[in-house]
């Protein structure tokens, strides 16, 4: 898109005509800041490339000034009195025009379908929403600091050589307050220059963190000195919105360089700071700090701040043109931002700027130690965090001693000319503060004279003819030249500000780093160590709880076991067609397993009999209720049907697993209705894979434990129905993983308790014929040897039909007491 003039067409006025001008100059201005060409291509705009495109140049044009009546293609004024800009309207103005001129070049872009020639683009109506707060929102921050051009300004730091908290600078660059401030010091030459007086405004605005144009306003009449924290009050004034607050001034502790009262008193001494002429009292410029420039208006001023500033700058236009009035408030807000010992709020209070919150309602503007905080963060080494509390201390003529009181007031009469009343001696209320600079000249004598190439700078010449004509002397050093003396009670003053002053010693980068890693390191090693006793503590306590409740279990497992055998011998019927035990303790300690094996009908008798055996009785004891017949009695009766043939032995195992845990006796008798042989060869079958499975030895305990839930003991009694099966293949010979073969055979896996039951038990009669055959060639293998002598203990597959109910062999195998059982033959 071309830049050239625009030819004007029928029905367009000039104002039209210069708009589309200066829009077609900003967006050329934008296209070779950005090194673009100068006419738009498809590539650019194609797809989502145009909203992009306009989108970055939203984001140039909201971060710079452009003059509003002319500018060059550099976007500076074409008139140098030109101090407007162009508003927020006018730049969204622009970028609609330069999509309209988009639109007419490439009407077959996607975002152009409209028919209405006139309609904008969504995307477009929602930007420039935005890209006109963002650009006045710049405009508020630049106030009347207004700097034109290309290229956005640059912070000026303090000094780039030392660096504040985490500031990341550039070593090797020389721009900053330092080297400005230096170069006005080296290059007054004599009374007459405003030197001295400019390094006042740039040292002021950079430690006020004020505009470009605000230091004018400084009046004496406002200042005020603090004895109590030695402080002085400026008083700074924000024409734009009117505002006034407290400006406390601190000495700085870093160099000469940036010390107020060093500063005000070489404008005093060397420029007349404190001299008025006739003309000068009748414009009642009497207390106006710099008469010079106190009719010029804020952006006039600003502009003579900025040019000094650039004027200090060795290089391109586009290097210093990056540096203005408003870079030194830019640089301050930034390091005040990463001090580690500042908070928002003191920032706030030195700058000016509000803090966003009701709290700026509540606020004493007046009081002094509001932005006190943050003054020192600019004055004071800033690694020396216990500096910000620190009291403030100003260097002061009493260190020289009362005997040369005389000498002191003559050479203060003869460093200053003093026209503005509120410094004379006697009725100024600011006489102290005129001593305060003189004390500043004496201490930083020699710092001035070693880097400003010896006695000769302007400040150190003034200040010795002034110390020739009051003819100093101090009977302590004998008949020292004036200089020389100078020298010395430099020395008295510095030593007295030491002693006053809190140590500043200065901490290597390095060492900074390190103790601030062995501080996080000591940190989490702190908490860790304070997890890991906390775990301890909790473990040591669980130890405890575990051992309280373990021996509480114990202790009512005994009590349970005493009572459940005291109350066998208290419902043993007295009359029994079996012999009692030999003695009372015989039966409490050894219970007979041949009891189990009684007659159903003599079993049911046994656990129904409701009193205990009468005392002298000399009739037959009837059957003893054993331990194991006890329990039966605790077994909740569910149902009165017979059980089924083809209840599935898990059913078994989960209704046992249930009936151990109720609490009451019941005195309903079990009536036993399942075929008990077959049973038993169940649960022999279950003994048999415990005793040669670790995983179902402990899938079994598992099962019992009370805590259990019911989907995990579900699990694991269907885990231990199928070890028993795939054993029960073993046995037959048949592989237990090729289901396929068994279905063709027409035999399928059964669980049911009868049909594994009666397996169980043909097996073993095929094993005693075996025997009985006297097979030679037999070769038993271990679990054939095993179930045999099993066999052979329980007389074969004979079913005793004294064999107890199954919930009784239940209880009794998941006892521990199955031993017992299979012995008892």
């Amino acid at each position: 898109m071309s830049s050239a003039a625009t030819v004007p067409t029928p029905g367009q006025s000039p104002s039209n005509v210069r708009g589309r001008d200066a829009a077609k100059k900003v967006v050329a201005a934008y296209r070779r800041s950005s090194g673009l060409p100068d006419d738009v291509t498809w590539e650019e705009i194609e797809g989502e490339n145009l909203k992009s495109l306009t989108a970055s140049m939203c984001f140039w044009l909201a971060s710079r000034s452009i003059p509003s009546k002319g500018f060059d293609e550099n976007l500076q004024p074409t008139r140098p009195d030109n101090n407007q800009r162009l508003t927020s309207d006018t730049l969204v103005y622009y970028v609609g025009l330069w999509l309209t001129q988009v639109r007419d070049m490439f009407p077959q872009h996607e975002d152009f379908k409209e028919s209405n020639p006139k309609a904008t683009t969504p995307w477009w109506t929602e930007m420039r929403s935005g890209f006109a707060k963002a650009a006045s929102k710049y405009h508020i921050s630049q106030g009347d600091d207004v700097v034109f051009g290309l290229d956005k300004m640059l912070p000026l730091y303090k000094d780039n050589k030392r660096p504040i908290g985490d500031v990341i600078t550039n070593p090797s660059s020389i721009i900053d307050v330092k080297h400005v401030l230096m170069h006005f010091v080296s290059t007054a030459k004599s009374t007459s220059g405003i030197n001295l007086q400019t390094r006042c405004w740039i040292a002021l605005t950079s430690d006020c963190i004020g505009r470009g144009g605000e230091f004018r306003f400084q009046s004496y009449d406002d200042w005020i000195w603090h004895p109590a924290i030695q402080v002085l009050d400026i008083k700074w004034k924000e024409m734009k919105n009117i505002h006034v607050y407290s400006m406390g001034i601190v000495p700085d502790l870093v160099h000469w360089l940036f010390d107020f009262y060093h500063c005000i008193g070489c404008y005093f001494m060397v420029e007349n700071g404190l001299m008025r002429t006739d003309e000068e009292i009748k414009q009642g410029k009497v207390n106006v700090v710099f008469p010079s420039i106190f009719n010029t208006v804020e952006s006039s001023t600003s502009r003579k701040l900025t040019a000094a500033i650039r004027s200090t700058i060795s290089g391109p236009p586009d290097v210093k043109n990056r540096y203005s009035a408003r870079s030194l408030r830019y640089g301050a807000i930034t390091e005040l931002a990463l001090h580690r010992e500042l908070s928002v709020f003191a920032g706030c209070a030195r700058s000016g700027h509000s803090t966003g919150t009701t709290v700026d309602d509540y606020i004493d503007d007046n009081n002094p130690a509001y932005g006190l905080q943050a003054g020192m963060a600019r004055c004071v080494y800033q690694d020396l965090a216990s500096n910000l509390k620190a009291k403030i201390e100003v260097p002061r003529l009493e260190a020289l001693g009362v005997e040369v009181a005389a000498s002191v007031d003559e050479l203060l009469s003869k460093v200053f000319i003093v026209h503005v009343p509120h410094f004379k001696k006697g009725q100024g209320k600011l006489h102290g503060v005129l001593r305060i600079c003189l004390a500043s000249l004496i201490l930083y004598y020699p710092d001035v004279a070693k880097e400003c190439g010896g006695g000769g700078n302007i400040i150190c010449t003034s200040l010795n003819k002034a110390a020739r004509e009051a003819q100093i002397f101090d009977h302590r050093y004998g008949h020292t030249s004036p200089e020389a003396l100078l020298g010395e009670w430099s020395k008295l003053i510095a030593s007295d500000l030491a002693s006053r002053r809190m140590p500043t010693p200065v901490i290597n980068a390095d060492l900074v780093s390190l103790a601030a890693g062995l501080n996080q390191a000591l940190s989490m090693l702190t908490g860790l160590t304070n997890q890991m006793q906390s775990l301890a503590q909790h473990n040591e306590n669980l130890e405890k709880k575990i051992a309280t409740q373990s021996s509480e279990l114990a202790s009512l497992r005994e009590d349970s076991r005493k009572s459940a055998i005291k109350l066998s011998v208290l419902k043993t019927p007295q009359h029994s067609g079996r012999k009692r035990a030999k003695s009372e303790n015989t039966y409490v300690n050894v219970i007979s397993p041949a009891v189990l094996f009684q007659s159903d009908e003599v079993t049911r008798a046994a656990i129904a009999a409701p009193h205990a055996p009468a005392v002298g009785k000399k009739d037959p004891p009837k059957p003893q209720l054993t331990e194991v017949l006890l329990a039966a009695r605790t077994v909740q009766q569910k149902t009165s049907q017979p059980l089924m043939q083809k209840t599935d032995f898990l059913d078994l195992l989960l209704e046992h697993r249930e009936t151990l845990y109720l609490e009451k006796l019941h005195e309903t008798p079990i009536a036993p209705h399942c075929q008990r042989s077959a049973l038993r060869y169940c649960f022999e079958l279950l003994d048999y894979v415990v005793k040669h499975d670790e995983t179902a030895k402990v899938e079994l305990q598992s099962f019992h434990q009370r805590s259990t839930s019911r989907e995990e003991y579900m699990i694991l009694g269907k885990s231990l129905v199928g070890k028993c099966m795939v054993q029960m293949l073993k046995f037959e010979g048949t592989q237990p993983d090729l289901e396929g073969q068994l279905r063709a055979k027409g035999r399928k896996p059964s669980t049911t308790y009868r049909g594994l039951g009666e397996r169980v038990g043909n097996y073993k009669n095929q094993l005693i014929r075996k025997r009985k055959e006297g097979d030679s060639n037999l070769q038993l293998e271990k679990h054939q040897q095993e179930l045999m002598l099993m066999v052979e203990a329980h007389g074969g597959s004979r079913c005793c039909r004294h064999s107890p109910g199954p919930k009784v062999c239940a209880f009794l195998l998941f006892k521990n007491d199955w031993k017992e059982w299979l012995r008892s033959g």
